[in-house]
């Protein structure tokens, strides 16, 4: 029995192409169905109106793969406006991740007084909805009042200081006390990155993912920049990719941390880490990896060629397929 082909992520890129031109069809059909009867019965502008819609509904829908590599092209080309376009965006977020970066609150105000700012905006919000509903027709919904009082939960959570004494906590680990702690919190280097994750980079510590996640900046021993593929799916069925950006810090124990970023903030994280951790490696290589999976605790005193480009990146191959969807 012929055994079938596992598919590349081309070969998915092109069926979301063919199930596109499929989709577009339809939606000029059907648009071109509608306005007949709408014009017959109803008046012709409307049925002009219905067909131009439905017709710039069904060209987008049919273009859409093309257009989306056209423009992932152009943003790859150094030579193109589209390139230097998004390189002006990048260098405006990174100034202003930057200057964040160096002017951030205390360890105190970080953790307490940002989810209590959270908690309360999204309590003030539901209990607004919920007081609306009730003012204009006397009813409520069931959800929101459940949302509500998960807001209200999340809110006296925050008024605990939970979140601060857990920081606390990993500080004295190492024979911090709340003064040294805060001291320390305050010189360090804080990137906060999407989806919550945080980095905060310091000459004695860094704090990764989480406030729990306290480690000597001296055990990282090589740290790189890596795009990984978002997989996209509709009813189960692949639909197209988005970037996702993080940068890994690997240890000399062999333990590692991989933390979400901002594309512009990786440049700044890297500068930091090469002032405040001289020696560490950056970027990424196969041979870099390779002698780092033989022998983490090796890796430092070990003879390396060092990536020529400190922000060379881990990336997906075209012909890796993606995962099944569950």
């Amino acid at each position: 029995m012929k055994q079938q082909k596992q598919k590349s992520i081309g070969d998915y890129e092109r069926d979301s192409a063919r199930s596109g031109l499929i989709v577009g069809i339809v939606i000029i059909v059907f648009g071109v169905l509608m306005a007949y009867f709408v014009g017959r019965d109803t008046s012709l502008v409307s049925g002009i109106v219905i067909f131009v819609i439905t017709l710039i509904a069904g060209v987008f829908a049919i273009l859409y793969k093309k257009i989306e590599r056209y423009v992932r092209k152009k943003n790859d080309d150094p030579n193109s406006t589209g390139f230097a376009s998004k390189q002006k965006s990048l260098e405006r977020q990174r100034e202003s991740i930057y200057r964040k970066s160096r002017n951030h609150k205390s360890l105190h105000d970080e953790t307490n007084l940002r989810y209590m700012t959270i908690a309360g905006v999204v309590l003030a919000i539901l209990l607004t909805i919920n007081l609306a509903l009730l003012l204009l027709d006397g009813s409520y919904s069931i959800l929101m009042v459940v949302l509500l009082l998960c807001s209200i939960a999340f809110f006296v959570y925050a008024l605990t200081g939970k979140e601060y004494k857990v920081a606390l906590a990993a500080f004295a680990r190492y024979g911090c006390d709340e003064k040294q702690a805060e001291d320390i919190y305050k010189d360090m280097y804080l990137y906060r990155a999407i989806g919550g994750d945080m980095i905060a980079l310091g000459d004695r510590f860094l704090m990764l993912k989480s406030v729990n996640n306290l480690i000597p900046t001296n055990k990282v021993v090589w740290i790189f920049p890596r795009l990984q593929w978002v997989y996209n799916y509709t009813n189960g069925i692949y639909t197209g990719r988005s970037n996702k950006f993080s940068i890994t810090f690997c240890q000399s124990d062999g333990g590692f941390f991989n933390t979400v970023v901002d594309e512009a903030a990786i440049p700044l994280i890297i500068e930091d880490m090469q002032k405040l951790r001289p020696g560490v490696v950056c970027g990424f290589s196969e041979e870099i990896s390779n002698l780092y999976g033989q022998d983490p605790a090796g890796f430092e005193a070990a003879e390396k060629t060092v990536p020529a480009d400190p922000c060379a990146m881990l990336a997906p191959s075209e012909d890796e397929e993606p995962p099944k969807r569950k």
